[in-house]
């Protein structure tokens, strides 16, 4: 266990290494401990100083933060508090975010301490301007209890605030009052410049309870439980809690065979407590030892179609039992395949195996062999085809023996026709003649086909009747191919209106539509009017009326930005819903028993508060103490110590072994496992750093 200790605390310190490698990346999780950071005022050119805390712990060795601050604000200097012990600082005071990092390697327990940090000043640029607030966050980046889990911390906000008033603050010494385990303190200051009343509070956090390890005031029994009282260390805090010390348990001691166990029937044995004044005594039943069967003999040999028998005789002492199993038949074992029967172009073969256990003449894995079918030629033609008529192709059988034929017909050629010649040219009205041949040798079909006529190909000749806006006119046209000369009169359509540029007769309002009109610019007089679309509302960003609270909506009025219009209409804000508080811890948690944290709505006017459990911490265990050292036939016994609450713990050794592995290959095994629980761990913050990435 001691060993392993070690390799937790190294651990330990390389993890810390990686958490001060992420300081640029901040993690979302869900709270398990607070940081917080101060607030401040401070003029252009002045100095302040914020504080970071740590408000609850749930238990850690090492923790890292990030402290992120506004581009006005400049880090003058951090300095270590030391809360926590080993303190290493991430890159120059320039560094935004800057980064701090604590852990304890020698550590044998988790951390639960309270309190401030580090001291951060901060100078304010001479570029801020009266009333700016300046944000500086603070927020884990990296954290680990004793057994290399991470626990995730909430962070919070702080504010600079750079005052209206046109001097700069000189501030006295300030009155403080001091923090108790409970309650927080605060130092408030006064500005000493003439005239001015200007006050600024810095926050002392509170110091929370220092426990002390307890005094055990009722003893615990085997079986009933004691009582520790624990009490606050801190000067002058009375304050003292209760814990339940754990029943001892029986210490039951070596078992006592009163009764022997055989093959058949059980046994019997008797345990009795150590522990002074406890007569508690337990019976348990020895289980039959069981036959202990050799490896038998086969008494009637197996066949391929009947089974055989083993008989086994029991090996252990005084016992004469014996019991008989089937010994599988052998079942037939076929060799290789072989043809019975050859197979022909229509008839199927046969082939089988025959049994090769000696005096079994059984033959198996008979199959049929397919006919082969017949192997066809590729053919003779017997009787050529012409254009009109089919021809005749003769095959023949080309396996030996076998004289079997088919025929095929073979398709007519039809016939080839070529591209033909015009013998009566077509005209403008009729049509024409075109003779088209086949080409086949011997062949001397023909055919004809009609060659469309060429229609008229018409030219404008006089304009008969001019056409208007609304009237359609009419125009001479005469067929220019040679030899023709027809002539037609054809219709020409209306010219349609000439619109000119619209003029506004009533302009539209944002409920009602305008009317425009336009007028033909052919100079035939027609004229048209048409509607302009209503602009509709403008609506101004609105003015909230009716603020709204945490749990009821609010009102906001939006007013029409047209002019001479006085348009109203209401919408819903809605409502802001609590902003809680990271909480304090108003019943402490202990090993066994939940503790409660109250959380309180930060809204100004809000008073609404709610409740969450705070898991148990449960037992830390020391790394305990031998009370019986193991035998090779026994085994020992260690009692372990929670250091919280002192409750104890048995836990049984094992008998030592008669022979172990060289000292060399448990090194060996320790550093392996130390190498794969770290890239583990990097793996993992590796994966996080990715995914807050792409968030």
């Amino acid at each position: 266990m001691k060993s392993t200790a070690r390799r937790k605390k190294a651990l330990s310190i390389l993890l810390l290494v990686a958490m001060l490698c992420s300081f640029a990346t901040v993690n979302a999780y869900a709270a398990g401990g607070s940081i917080s950071i101060s607030s401040g005022r401070a003029s252009p050119g002045e100095r302040v100083t914020v504080y970071v805390n740590l408000d609850s712990n749930p238990g850690i060795i090492a923790l890292s933060v990030a402290v992120a601050y506004d581009s006005n604000l400049t880090l003058v200097s951090a300095s270590n508090a030391g809360l926590l012990p080993s303190y290493q600082a991430s890159g120059t005071l320039a560094t935004n975010p800057y980064g701090m990092g604590w852990e304890d390697s020698g550590a044998s327990a988790d951390s639960t301490v309270t309190g401030r940090l580090a001291t951060l000043v901060f100078e304010v640029s001479k570029d801020a301007k009266p009333g700016d607030s300046l944000k500086i966050s603070v927020s884990m980046t990296g954290s680990a209890n004793y057994d290399l889990d991470e626990i995730a911390f909430s962070g919070g906000n702080g504010t600079i605030t750079v005052p209206v008033s046109a001097h700069d603050h000189v501030w006295d010494a300030g009155t403080t009052t001091p923090a108790t385990c409970e309650k927080d303190g605060s130092t408030v200051y006064k500005c000493t410049v003439t005239g001015c009343t200007e006050t600024k509070t810095e926050t002392i956090p509170a110091t929370g309870h220092k426990w002390d390890n307890g005094t055990v005031t009722t003893a615990p029994t085997c079986t009933k439980a004691g009582v520790k009282t624990i009490s606050c260390t801190n000067s002058g805090c009375k304050e003292t809690k209760t814990e339940t010390v754990k029943a001892l348990g029986h210490d039951m001691g070596a078992a006592t065979v009163t009764k022997a166990p055989t093959c058949t029937e059980k046994g019997e044995q008797t345990t009795a407590c150590r522990r002074t004044g406890c007569t508690y005594k337990e019976m348990k039943d020895i289980a039959p030892t069981g036959h202990k069967w050799d490896n038998g003999t086969v008494t009637t040999a197996p066949t391929c179609t009947k089974d055989g028998v083993k008989t086994f005789k029991c090996t252990n002492s005084g016992c004469a039992e014996t019991k008989t199993e089937a010994v599988a038949k052998l079942g037939h074992s076929f060799g290789k395949t072989e043809v019975i029967q050859s197979p022909t172009c229509t008839e199927p073969g046969v082939r089988g195996a025959y049994c090769e256990h000696k005096g079994c003449t059984e033959v198996g894995n008979k199959s049929t062999i397919p006919a082969t079918g017949h192997k066809w030629d590729n053919g003779t033609v017997t009787t050529a085809p012409t254009c009109t008529a089919k021809g005749v192709k003769t095959f023949k059988c080309t396996n030996s023996g076998c004289t079997a034929t088919k025929t095929e017909e073979v398709a007519a050629t039809g016939h080839k026709w070529d591209s033909g010649k015009i013998t009566t040219e077509p005209t403008c009205t009729k049509a024409g003649v075109k003779t088209i041949s086949c080409t086949n040798s011997g062949c001397k079909e023909t055919k004809t086909e009609a060659v469309k006529a060429l229609g008229h190909s018409w030219k404008d000749a006089e304009v008969v009747k001019a056409a208007t806006c609304t009237a359609g006119g009419s125009k001479k046209v005469v067929c220019q191919r040679e030899g023709c000369g027809a002539e037609d009169t054809v219709n020409t359509p209306a010219l349609g209106h000439a619109w000119g540029n619209a003029k506004v007769t009533k302009a539209a309002t944002c409920t009602q539509p305008g009317v425009q009109s336009v007028t033909c610019t052919r100079g035939c007089g027609a004229a048209t009017t048409t509607a302009i679309p209503a602009t509709g509302h403008k609506w101004d960003n609105g003015t909230v009326t009716t603020q709204p609270t945490c749990t009821k909506d609010g009102v906001k009025t939006v007013k029409c930005t047209n002019s001479g219009c006085k348009e109203t209409k209401t919408e819903t804000v809605k409502a802001l819903g609590h902003k809680w508080d990271d909480g304090k811890i108003t019943t402490e948690p202990t090993c066994t028993e939940e503790g409660v944290k109250t959380i309180s709505c930060m809204n100004s006017g809000c008073t609404e508060t709610k409740t969450e459990t705070v898991p148990a911490l449960g037992h830390d265990w020391d790394e305990g103490t031998v009370t019986k050292e193991p035998t090779k036939k026994e085994t020992g016994e260690k009692v372990l110590t929670c250091q919280n609450c002192g409750e104890t713990e048995t836990e049984v050794i094992p008998v030592v072994a008669s022979t172990g592995a060289p000292v060399w290959l448990w090194i060996v095994i320790g550093v392996g496992v130390a190498a794969i629980l770290l890239w583990i761990i990097l793996a993992k913050r590796k994966k996080e750093d990715k995914e807050e990435a792409k968030r």
